[in-house]
């Protein structure tokens, strides 16, 4: 192969460079998507903890709303506003947690 006063050594050399410059970059979008597949792992984990609470405050509630409605024979009237107050934590949750 014929020599072109050393333009082959020169592009050589910038693809050189190009190709360092682009295992760099390539090197840094690595670290990014890892950054983001734990971002997104944290997350996941934060979320389902907070669904596990979601969970276990309803039932809690759920369990209260039940023990109310047996006192109803006593008195309708307290276990009435205490079922608005209960209905009303659970549209609190729906609003909130749901995206109301």
């Amino acid at each position: 192969m014929a020599r072109f006063g050393g333009r082959e050594d020169l592009y050589e050399a910038e693809n050189d460079k190009n190709v360092e410059l682009m295992a760099q970059r390539v090197k840094g979008l690595k670290h990014v998507s890892l950054d983001i597949g734990q971002s997104i792992k944290d997350s996941n984990r934060y979320l389902n903890g907070m669904d596990d609470d979601m969970s276990s405050s309803s039932g809690m509630l759920g369990g209260s709303l039940t023990r109310l409605q047996r006192l109803n024979a006593g008195s309708p009237r307290c276990v009435h506003s205490w079922e608005n107050v209960l209905a009303d934590s659970y549209n609190f949750q729906d609003y909130v947690f749901l995206g109301g």
